[in-house]
Formats: C-alpha cells, structure tokens, sequence
C-alpha cells in the first residue's frame, strides 16, 4: 500500500536501495539526490519553472519506481528463502541470483536515469551549492533527513505487510505531509508522519479472533436498503485512519461477499451491522 507515493518515491530515488558504495561514487561524480534538492532549496534559490521541473520528474517517477523496487525486494526475498532451505541445489540459487542482479539494475538504471534529469535542471553553481550539502553528512539537516528516511522507511514496509486499503482520509493526511516535504519543511514532515502513524495504530497487534457476526440483527435486509446501506458504510469507511478498524471493516467486507456469492441476506444484512456499529463507534 503506498500511504505516500511522493515520499516514498523520493527515498527510492534518492539512493535508498543503491549500495552505498554506488551511492558515494553517484554523489562525489556530480548526481544529487531528489532529498537534498529539496531540503536545500532556499541555499540553491530555485526558480518557479526549476521547482515545477523538479516536481514534475518526481512525480513522473512515483507510479514508475514502485514496481522496480518491489521486484527487486521480492527476487531478494526469494533468494534468501532459497539459500535458508538447506535442500536448495546451486543451479537454483544462482539462477535466482540472476533475476536479483537483473531486478537491481532495472531499478539503479531508472535512478540513474532520473538523477541525470534532475543535475541537468540545476545550474553549475546550484549543482556545487547542493553536492557540499550533501556531503555535509554530520549537519542537523542531514540527520532530520535521515530520520525522516527511516520512519518514512519503515511506515512503508508495515503499511505493505498488512495489505490495508487506502482511504480517502489517509490520502488526505499523506497529501498533507508530501507538501511539507515539497515545501522543505522536513522537521514539521517528520513530526506529522510520526503522529499519524500513532493515530493509525499501524503496529497495534491484530485481534486473535475474528468477530462473530451471527451474534447481530441483520436490521432491514430488502435489497434496495441493503445496498444504502453499503453505500452509506463505504462513503464513512473512507473517513477512518485506524488500522484495527480498517482490519475489521475487511473482515466484515469478506463477510459481506460470501453472504453475496451465498445469496444469504441474512449473513449480509449482519456484516453490515457490523460495520455500521464499527463506524458509529468512530
């Protein structure tokens, strides 16, 4: 799930999952990560039309990367499972090296492809201003950004882990946060991104049962009102930001379509009292 596609994006792009080594020789040959560009614009005095190039690449690369990086996580993930099994021949944990090496250069070639479009919207002396910036690894700028990084990081792998829709409220708050980070507010961006992560509960434990729906009144079940009152329930679903409620509103949902597929409007007029009572709750 990608709570923040903008941020998200700018960490892959910004040498998240290139080896450092890579990363340091990226760096000191002139090629500046999309995160400094941003958290250093007021020293680099960027122009309107340099902002909006700036935000249109990124923005270009959001719905692009993700699919590289996922690939890339998922070849390495396969590999380690392989080589975890003691009953794993050579061939088939080289072979799956291979789709590794190749999942990690498509996702480096894309990096590099886009930090050579971003070096050439700087002029020579914003290039030489940004790289001393990034070079000053030790400032309390790097660290905000470092920190930013990790928590942004390791939302993103707990939001992937669950499987959790996207609602139209969480969008609102990401959205919220993505301009911060466009606007180079990183400490207040750092601060609101923790916050929602404590509102969501993202890593609350999961509840051991599941709910017993058959304990409910399946209220008015004509078929005209059952589908109000689906419509009513998916309109306020998109207002949640909990992670428990949003689990339980997929369960009911699952609920939901097997009473469908059972024809059972009983067992369907139930989940939705569920989901009713969930949300009232809210």
């Amino acid at each position: 799930m990608k709570l923040l596609p903008y941020l998200l994006a700018l960490l892959t792009l910004s040498l998240g999952n290139v080896r450092a080594a890579d990363a340091d020789a990226w760096i000191k040959n002139g090629l500046i990560p999309p995160d400094a560009i941003l958290s250093h614009r007021s020293e680099l005095a960027l122009a309107a039309d340099q902002q909006k190039r700036l935000d249109e690449i990124i923005e270009a690369a959001t719905p692009k990367v993700e699919p590289l990086e996922s690939a890339a996580r998922s070849a390495q993930q396969q590999l380690e499972a392989l080589l975890r099994n003691p009953a794993t021949k050579t061939d088939e944990a080289t072979a799956q090296l291979a789709k590794v090496l190749e999942a990690e250069a498509a996702l480096k070639q894309f990096q590099l492809r886009t930090l050579m479009d971003l070096r050439v919207l700087l002029t020579p002396e914003q290039r030489a201003k940004a790289l001393a910036a990034t070079s000053a690894g030790g400032s309390p700028q790097a660290a905000l950004e470092t920190r930013l990084r990790e928590e942004a990081e390791r939302t993103k792998k707990a939001f992937e882990a669950l499987g959790v829709p996207m609602t139209a409220a969480l969008k609102e708050r990401g959205q919220a946060i993505e301009a911060m980070i466009k606007d180079g507010r990183l400490e207040p961006a750092l601060k609101a991104l923790e916050q929602l992560v404590k509102e969501t509960g993202l890593y609350d434990p999961a509840p051991k049962t599941a709910p017993d729906f058959t304990r409910l009144s399946p209220g008015n079940i004509d078929h005209t009102v059952l589908a109000e009152r689906l419509e009513t329930v998916t309109g306020k679903a998109q207002t949640v930001i909990s992670i428990p409620t949003l689990r339980q509103l997929m369960q009911a949902r699952d609920a939901l379509e097997k009473a469908k597929d059972n024809s059972d409007a009983e067992a369907a007029g139930q989940a939705l009292t569920f989901a009713e009572n969930l949300l009232d709750k809210k």
